[in-house]
């Protein structure tokens, strides 16, 4: 029995580096998020867009103090 417990607990920690060097990987990456863009891909006019549209300028966005997109989807 005390063999079995031995075994995974080397085997756990042969394992921990694995993670920690994916997690590094992650945040190495940079600060960039996919965004995913769902839209028609046709040339269209805003008014006869069957989709709504949303428009902020610099001002507003200021305005609002946001940071960046997930402070932007929040509003």
């Amino acid at each position: 029995m005390h063999r079995i417990i031995y075994s995974l607990i080397t085997l756990s920690i042969s394992l921990l580096p694995l993670s920690l060097f994916s997690a590094e990987e992650e945040s190495t990456r940079g600060g960039i998020e996919e965004i995913t863009v769902t839209a028609e891909k046709r040339t269209s006019t805003v008014s006869d867009t069957s989709m709504s549209i949303s428009a902020f300028d610099a001002s507003l966005i200021e305005d609002l103090g946001l940071q960046g997109a997930n402070d932007l989807m929040d509003q």
